[in-house]
């Protein structure tokens, strides 16, 4: 395992070294979805047609699917759609915008941005309440359960010289209670769900960082660095993410690099999370935290379709693809499916 040690660098306090996970995109292993009877895929019916936002699988037999201002749930063993959660409009029962959900146990909460109000429903899409939201101060835009007393939020930006904090924590009234961490936001674009739980508490991500955050009720720390030999786009050399979309762009096809984490889940020994390559596309990073090592595949879809999420959860990871003339997909396989493809190539 590489350590790479702790500084005051990161604005965090010293819990750990920080272990640097090391992607060889370029000696990933193959895993091709376009093949029909390779890997065993669930079409979601109807078919929501947009690109997921943010993708969850928390083991109750269904995935959780949110983007374009409406949030699903459906079966995983045939892909029928179960619940819609909410509707559009203004009444209390209602939400004016969309921006994201949470899970949290047995019930979903809907966060109405333009309404200032969170809204809870139980899991098959029964009403419960509606909490309005008063954080004039440090107002959030993402939330994810910390533990029984608090949640954790990426901060809303203000724009005021940078200096907006990018992570606090929340009490159960969603009330804000301090911040946690020393970053500041630099843009407000929200690039996917940059949360998740694991055993010690949050793991979090900001959009084209290469550091993944360990947040706990009183302390935040980097935990992990993801080193791309080929080069990457490090957070620390921008100040806004449409900039970074138009290098991107410019450089794609140019020169090999690779970016953006997303679906980072750690469970048991592996944290797996997704990325993307200027040169070969969707990746998948498997690493394995008691061994150090780090299995690194290069995702290929059916022409025409892309990765919308990649989401390891029950010893499973489970690939959510998007076409545009044919709907969505998901594919799940075991992780010792996944590592016996690297063995056998």
């Amino acid at each position: 395992m590489v350590l790479v040690s702790l500084t005051a660098l990161f604005g965090c306090k010293r819990e750990t070294d920080v272990t640097a996970i090391i992607c060889d995109s370029a000696n990933a292993v193959e895993i091709d979805l376009s093949i029909p009877a390779a890997y065993q895929a669930t079409e979601l019916s109807p078919s929501p047609m947009m690109s997921p936002q943010h993708v969850e699988v928390p083991g109750d037999g269904s995935v959780y699917f949110y983007g374009r201002d409406s949030l699903f749930r459906y079966s995983l063993r045939d892909g029928h759609r179960e619940v819609e959660y909410g509707r559009r409009g203004r009444a209390r029962n209602e939400y004016v915008q969309l921006w994201d959900y949470w899970l949290d146990g047995d019930e979903v909460f809907l966060y109405d941005l333009d309404g200032g109000k969170v809204l809870r429903y139980t899991k098959d899409g029964t009403y419960l309440s509606s909490e309005e939201v008063r954080n004039a101060e440090y107002p959030f835009q993402l939330l994810c359960r910390l533990d029984g007393d608090r949640w954790v939020g990426r901060l809303t930006f203000r724009g005021d010289n940078g200096v907006t904090p990018e992570l606090g924590l929340y009490d159960n009234g969603f009330g804000y209670v301090h911040r946690t961490g020393a970053e500041t936001l630099r843009s407000g674009i929200r690039i996917g769900y940059p949360f998740s739980r694991n055993k010690t508490g949050v793991l979090y991500f900001g959009p084209f960082s290469d550091k993944i955050v360990q947040v706990t009720a009183d302390s935040s720390y980097v935990r992990y660095q993801v080193v791309f030999p080929e080069g990457t786009i490090h957070r620390d050399d921008y100040k806004d993410e449409y900039e970074v979309l138009g290098r991107i762009a410019s450089d794609q096809g140019k020169k090999e690099f690779s970016y953006l984490l997303i679906d980072v889940r750690e469970e048991g020994n592996y944290l797996g999370f997704a990325y993307a390559s200027s040169m070969r596309g969707p990746m998948y990073a498997l690493h394995d935290t008691r061994q150090g090592e780090t299995h690194v595949f290069h995702i290929k879809l059916p022409e025409g379709w892309h990765l919308s999420a990649a989401v390891l959860q029950g010893g499973r990871v489970y690939f959510v693809g998007y076409g545009e003339d044919a709907g969505t997909r998901v594919w799940g396989m075991d992780v010792k499916t996944l590592l016996s493809e690297k063995k056998q190539k």
